[in-house]
Order: structure tokens, then sequence, then C-alpha cells
């Protein structure tokens, strides 16, 4: 009996690192959804193409870029459209260092020289991802010349390098040291999320596309009026007509954010089945030891009864010692559950691993769980007839 009451404590230590580990991830996911990426998700389609790899110059993809930009804007259902060379919330990012005008000190640290993110877009950029303008002005296309010089900021970088100061009007150059500071702030736009959904808001700059000499790829954002898969197909026939042997993969915000969040949907998924498998086992082990403990113990059970144990009496016995296992289970998880703690960290999201109230929500569970598994052996020792009790041998 004492190895059988091992292993179902061992099954209840089990189960409810399984159980608080199921509500972590999934907690952890409903903050990711939850997420304010900065930017409108829905009615939103996205899809890229490599002209490059076609054999495009770097001005033939500007001027291909420009052509489909307008046949997009002039599709049924079709609200605006813009181009950007990094696509946004797939893990991709450019950047480097940037020098800039006044820079102030903070903490003791020259924050002239510091790292940022860029991002090369076209005009109605922010307008189609209906990112809100805070100050100054969006890109015209007379920003569009090799020879035009100017940037929008995103309100981290203004706040990051130029704090109480007004950013516009302001010149940063890209790189350390004794860099030219050619680059006029024109406008300062709210921080969206870029790399990724959990990545933080980094200073980030916007640049004109078409001021890249190297372009080789470039990402289409078209904000629909309906639904967007009624968009889609006249999105693929369009880009096909411009350019036949052009792959395109076409796809909605949405679904973007949910490959983006693919591997913290599985982990929710895993860690719920394999909580769920193992409170099922606990809940099978637990009623299977309490069950053949009240039938080895029939004839003593009817003892008691005849002396007087009323069979409320014998049901809370019985009841007792499911809940002391599910209690002893409960105490051999802990420490196992802040080892686990360690491992789980980086995998979470706005959630500690050892949050009280998760972990008192999975013992009060499990508790729960095994007084139940023992309420029916419980409630058949307390129908015992002691007469027939005594009479076994």
């Amino acid at each position: 009996m004492w190895l059988r009451r091992g292993l179902v404590v061992g099954q209840v230590t089990l189960s409810l690192m399984l159980v608080t580990g199921a509500i972590l991830f999934s907690r952890s996911l409903q903050n990711l959804k939850n997420i304010d990426v900065g930017f409108t998700t829905t009615n939103l389609v996205k899809f890229s193409v490599s002209p490059q790899r076609a054999g495009y110059t770097p001005q033939r993809i500007k001027s291909f870029g420009k052509q489909l930009l307008r046949d997009l804007s002039t599709l049924p259902g079709v609200e605006a459209a813009s181009i950007a060379t990094v696509p946004v919330l797939e893990d991709s990012d450019e950047g480097g260092s940037v020098t800039v005008e006044t820079a102030s000190r903070q903490n003791g640290q020259d924050n002239t020289h510091s790292s940022y993110l860029r991002n090369r877009i076209s005009p109605g950029y922010f307008s189609t991802m209906q990112i809100p303008l805070i100050a100054g002005r969006q890109f015209m296309e007379s920003d569009s010349l090799p020879t035009s010089k100017v940037a929008v900021v995103n309100q981290t970088f203004a706040k990051q390098f130029l704090p109480g100061k007004n950013p516009l009007g302001m010149h940063l150059g890209f790189g350390s040291g004794n860099v030219p500071l050619d680059q006029t702030i024109i406008g300062v736009v709210a921080d969206s999320k870029h790399s990724t959904i959990r990545s933080k808001i980094y200073p980030f700059v916007y640049l004109p596309y078409l001021t890249d000499d190297h372009l080789s790829a470039l990402t289409f954002y078209v904000r629909v009026r309906a639904d967007e898969r009624t968009v889609m197909a006249e999105i693929r026939r369009l880009v096909h007509r411009v350019e036949p042997d052009f792959p395109v993969k076409l796809s909605s915000m949405g679904d973007v954010i949910n490959e983006s969040l693919f591997v913290q949907r599985s982990l929710g998924f895993l860690s719920v089945a394999f909580a769920s498998l193992a409170t099922l086992l606990a809940i099978v082990g637990l009623y299977g030891v309490m069950s053949y403990s009240v039938t080895r113990r029939y004839r003593e059970l009817g003892i008691r009864m005849a002396i007087g144990a009323s069979p409320k009496r014998i049901l809370a016995m019985i009841l007792r010692e499911s809940g002391l296992l599910g209690i002893t289970g409960v105490c051999c998880a802990v420490p196992c559950m802040l080892s686990m703690a360690t491992y789980i960290r980086s995998s979470l999201y706005q959630v500690r691993p050892n949050d009280p109230a998760v972990w008192f929500a999975a013992s009060v569970l499990l508790l729960t769980i095994a007084l139940l598994a023992g309420f029916v052996p419980a409630w058949n020792a307390g129908r015992i007839d002691p007469h027939a009790a005594l009479r076994t041998e």
C-alpha cells in the first residue's frame, strides 16, 4: 500500500506541475494576443516580391514598385496601399548606429551614438497601417527624390535622443563618429511593434524607399474595405499581369500574427494536453488506491461501524486519507515547480512563473480532484454492512 500511495503522490506531483505550466502558458498566450501592436491589423493584406531574383536592377525595382502601387489603388475594395522594404512582425529588422544632433546626456552616458532600427517606406505608409502621426508630416512624393534627406522617427526615438525638445527640424546621421548629420526629421509617429510581437519598442527611423540604391525586395501592405479574402485573388491577378513570373504569397496581418505566435500556441496546447492526461492518470490512480484500501480494510471498517462509528465518520476518514495524499503531492510539487520556473521564464510574456495566484489555483484544483476521486470509495465504505463485514474471513 505504501508503494501504491507513493506512486499516486508522484502522479499528483507531476499533475500539479503540468497544470501550473498549462495555466502559465495559457495566460502568456492570452497576453500576447491582447498586445497593442501600434497599428490596425484588421482588413490589412500583405505580400512580398523579390524582383532582384528576376534580374531587376534597383532602378527597375523602383519603377515596378511605383507602377504596382498605382494599380493596387485602383482595385475595387482597396482603400490604400503602401510599400516597406522590411516586413513587419516577421522577425526581420535592419538598423545600426545613429548620431543625433544636440543629443543629451542621461545617467552620465553619452547618448549621441546608439543603436536604432529602420525601415524604408513609400508615401502613405502610415495611413495604410493606421499608425498615428504625432507631430510634423508624413512623406510626400517630393521626398522620394534620390537627393532627399528626410526622416520620420517614432516616439521612443524622440524621447531617448531628444528629451524635452522639439524633434522637428533636428538632424541625424547614420553611423558613429564624425558622420554627416544630413537627415532632417520631418515627423514623429506613434510607437509600433516591428520585429516580433514580443520585442520591445526600439528607437525607429523611417526613410523614403525610393532613396535606397540597393533595393532587392518589396513588401506591399494593402488596406481593404471588406474582408481580406475577397481582394486577395484580385491582387494576385494584378501582380501576375504586371510580372507573370513573380511568386506571390498573400496573407492577412491576422495570419501573420498567428504564425508569429505558433511557438507560444504550441506550448499552450501541449501543456494543456499533457496536464489533462496526467490529471486523468492521477484520478484513476487515486481512485484505484482508495478502492483497494477500502477493500483491504473491509473487516476493519465493519468493526468500526459495529462499535459505533457512523457512516459519515467513515466517509470523512476515507476522504481525509485521499486528501492527505493530495496534500503530500502538492508539498512535493512546490520545490519541483520552483526549479521549473527558471527554465520556463523566457517562454512566458508578462506572467511570473512563481505567481502565487497560479500556484494556489492549481493546488486547489488538484486537491478538489483528489477529494472527488476518493469520494466513491469513501461512499462505498460508509455503506458497509457491519454484520456482513464481521462474518467475512
